[in-house]
């Protein structure tokens, strides 16, 4: 398939299904193991040869796309080409999803957002046959691509031409509630509220906002859970600007009761500068025993000196409000 220099089928591995030495492949790719991902990719699509076993020689093709995108090799561009053409026009979720993210993957190749647009233009027959199998798997990847349209369209200041995008995505979408497309949704009102923002259009960016939290509060994901914390954050900055400062505090004790016991350090990031920001607030407020007991219990959260760099930055900030409360109460 690959001319010159094609690898040799599978040999001590030959008895394994096809389907596992992919995902073995994927598992490889997301620990880094480029040249181990490569190979084992390879070897599964000599195998294979013209074999009509699923999805699987599409899967082998996309991965072995990734990792020579991440190895930045010259004909990653051909094995998304050949996935694509692999699948064809299916009809079926599995193929449908599949489809969609390797045009993600593809388009990601370009080399900016001009180029990203048009080439994203120029799938837009094969992905309209997709946006017809109405399946959750597939809907999320199109919400994913519609995503990554938007950006494009922002990283050219195109803001309006962008929010057009989101609002088809809500319009279409917005009212899902099955799992698989809970986090793209929740990004996709959360870009929306970004976006808002930048056209000065701030209340309702809140509604967003809202809609996005709503989406993430209570969940078990954690790339959910995560954007959840960061959008009450940023919610409750929006509403400090607005000067709402009440309505800020809540929205930071929010982000605080439903994320504050997660421990990973992401989460500690954003919970920690939350409650920086309410402790400041607080002491702009006059209620600096309040202010007080924030910047104390940041110190309290973080070992100092912290291995981790915004931590201690954080944990720098706090102290020396903290002196400057004490100063305040004396």
């Amino acid at each position: 398939m690959w001319g010159e220099g094609d690898p040799a089928p599978l040999s001590t591995n030959s008895s394994r299904p096809a389907a596992a030495l992919v995902d073995e492949g994927l598992v490889q790719l997301e620990a880094g193991a480029l040249d181990e991902a490569l190979a084992t990719f390879d070897a599964t699509i000599a195998a294979l040869g013209d074999s009509e076993e699923s999805l699987v020689p599409a899967r082998a093709l996309v991965g072995r796309g990734q990792a020579l995108a991440l190895m930045d090799r010259e004909d990653e561009a051909a094995a998304f080409e050949a996935a694509l053409a692999e699948i064809g026009l299916a009809t079926d979720p599995a193929g449908g999803a599949l489809a969609v993210d390797t045009v993600g993957h593809r388009l990601r190749l370009t080399g900016d957002a001009g180029e990203w647009i048009v080439g994203y233009k120029g799938y837009r027959d094969v992905l309209d046959h997709f946006e017809g199998i109405d399946h959750p798997d597939v809907i999320a990847s199109n919400i994913r691509l519609l995503d990554e349209y938007a950006l494009s369209l922002e990283t050219l200041a195109r803001y309006e031409e962008a929010l057009v995008v989101y609002e088809s995505i809500d319009e279409r979408y917005g009212e899902l509630t099955d799992p698989q497309v809970q986090l793209p949704l929740a990004v996709t009102f959360a870009r929306t509220a970004a976006n808002l923002r930048v056209l000065e259009r701030d209340e309702e960016a809140l509604f967003f906002f809202q809609r996005a939290i709503d989406v993430a509060d209570g969940t078990s994901d954690d790339d959910l859970a995560l954007l959840g914390s960061e959008t009450w954050l940023e919610m409750a900055q929006l509403l400090t600007v607005l000067g709402a400062r009440v309505e800020a505090l809540e929205a930071f004790d929010s982000q605080f009761d439903r994320y504050g016991d997660r421990p990973e350090i992401a989460h500690r990031q954003l919970v920690l500068r939350g409650m920086l920001q309410s402790g400041l607030l607080l002491q702009d407020l006059g209620r600096v025993e309040e202010a007080r007991a924030a910047f104390e219990e940041i110190l309290r959260q973080v070992e100092v000196p912290s291995s981790d760099a915004t931590l201690a930055a954080l944990a720098g900030v706090a102290e020396h409000q903290l002196v400057s409360c004490v100063v305040s109460l004396c």
